[in-house]
């Protein structure tokens, strides 16, 4: 019933209707079908400016899940939105949906400190150019800077664990951090 009413409301009036919370169940809990079947609705909600941030999160991730385009151009403009989730959102759909639109600003969310950006970016990279990534990886590893080292392995589960056996062996046999 939700899902019916959403469809049909303006879209100035979802905040009044439903919590915030439905809201983003709304988004999470979308079947394929339902998706396609809402995805103008959900592109104007996604393109109009008083949407909130942790909406357009919730529907960014709605069209990754099921890959339904339409949602590119509001995406590109949140790749540098102040929002990491909102900014890490729109850059994994479009990993998801045109990799080759997102691939040059890679370098870009590569350098965001946060680990999800850093993920994400790194999963889109590897998908493109694996050595690449495993070049980026390995730069990060080996930074004099403890959160770039951090991040490192916190992304290294996005790999084949034998192609970054050896890298982590070496780093775990260097003097490390009790931080770390």
């Amino acid at each position: 019933a939700e899902m019916a009413l959403a469809s049909n409301i303006q879209i100035g009036m979802l905040p009044t209707i439903f919590p915030n919370s439905q809201r983003l169940e709304i988004f999470a809990s979308m079947t394929e079908a339902n998706a396609k079947a809402r995805l103008p609705f959900t592109l104007t909600l996604l393109a109009h400016k008083k949407t909130e941030n942790d909406i357009k999160v919730a529907i960014f991730h709605c069209l990754t899940r099921y890959k339904l385009s339409g949602g590119e151009e509001v995406a590109q403009e949140n790749i540098n939105n102040k929002d990491v989730a909102l900014a890490t959102a729109a850059v994994e759909y479009l990993g998801a949906v045109d990799p080759d639109r997102i691939f040059p600003y890679i370098g870009q969310c590569l350098k965001v400190p946060d680990i999800g950006m850093k993920s994400v970016a790194l999963g889109i990279l590897k998908n493109y150019d694996y050595n690449q990534a495993i070049s980026s990886l390995k730069a990060m590893l080996n930074s004099s800077d403890q959160g770039q080292q951090k991040m490192a392995l916190e992304c290294m589960n996005q790999f084949d664990f034998a192609l970054v056996r050896d890298m982590l062996t070496e780093y775990l046999s260097c003097d490390l951090s009790e931080d770390l």
